[in-house]
């Protein structure tokens, strides 16, 4: 998942309204452009606020500006494309990377698996510790999951555009293997 970000300062508010809309107007483009679905879009987070002068002032306090945020999560089926999407919607001072997080996309499957490979351990090493403490296992008490599990690494970019400059290459990514990770806690009888 790719994390946009458009925010915009003007002194009135149907300005930074307007600007804001037409820069996220010109990152779905890109997008389109792309390949990416609008399915594949999602509006994560939308404000407009005042800022307020209040150094060294008594109420009431003059306003400064509005503040536009707009930002949405794009996903990105393509491992390949994800340097290509950065730079494409990174087009203007006004937007901004804000993180970019590696899922899976059937993360139900590999959870469940994690949790079958984690009762089979709980299991043996049970087996192994009744063997020598010379008792039988003969049913189980209770079964708990005990972490919740992170599906998604995330990592901070700190990339913003700049654009008066000119870029020759694309933005490099690096993604490493997602590891799905369970533990649980069986208490099991024994006689």
């Amino acid at each position: 998942y790719l994390y946009v970000d458009v925010e915009v300062e003007k002194n009135n508010s149907k300005d930074a309204q307007q600007v804001a809309a037409k820069t996220m107007d010109d990152v779905y483009k890109s997008l389109r452009k792309l390949g990416i679905k609008k399915d594949e879009v999602e509006t994560v987070n939308y404000s407009m606020n005042v800022i307020k002068d209040y150094y060294g002032n008594q109420p009431p306090y003059q306003i400064k500006a509005y503040k536009v945020e707009n930002s949405i999560k794009v996903t990105i089926a393509d491992l390949e494309k994800v340097s290509e999407v950065i730079d494409a919607v990174n087009k203007s001072t006004y937007v901004s990377i804000d993180t970019l997080a590696f899922g899976l996309e059937d993360s139900k499957k590999a959870e469940s698996e994690a949790v079958v490979d984690a009762t089979s351990n709980a299991k043996e090493k049970a087996e192994a510790i009744a063997k020598n403490l010379n008792v039988k296992i003969n049913g189980i008490k209770s079964v708990e999951i005990v972490d919740k599990n992170q599906e998604s690494h995330s990592y901070d970019l700190p990339y913003n555009s700049d654009s008066g400059a000119t870029k020759s290459s694309s933005t490099p990514i690096s993604a490493k293997n997602i590891e799905i990770e369970r533990a649980i806690e069986v208490k099991f009888l024994v006689q």
